[in-house]
């Protein structure tokens, strides 16, 4: 499957293992999605606002690494050429 599927599975997955936070992302103007565990809830699109203890679960790229306020944008905008993202959906 390709991103879409694969970080929807990863989100039901750990939603129904009580994992909370959890946040499922699109990037904007890159056709990539994946799952956020921690991020603070309702804390907007902007990864400098998410807090310390989020981690990215990306099971397309078969990843999963933390994403720090202070290097998080710049972190996917090497990975991904963007920091750009849409929060879709959350359950805190």
């Amino acid at each position: 499957g390709n991103c879409n599927e694969q970080s929807i599975t990863a989100f039901v997955y750990l939603y129904d293992l009580r994992v909370r936070p959890l946040a499922w992302i699109n990037m904007i103007g890159r056709d990539h999605a994946f799952v956020l565990v921690g991020r603070a809830p309702k804390s907007g699109d902007d990864p400098a606002d998410w807090g310390e203890a989020t981690v990215v679960c990306d099971p397309w790229n078969n990843e999963a690494y933390t994403l720090p306020p202070e290097t998080g944008a710049s972190l996917l905008h090497a990975k991904w050429g963007t920091s750009n993202v849409h929060v879709v959906y959350e359950v805190a």
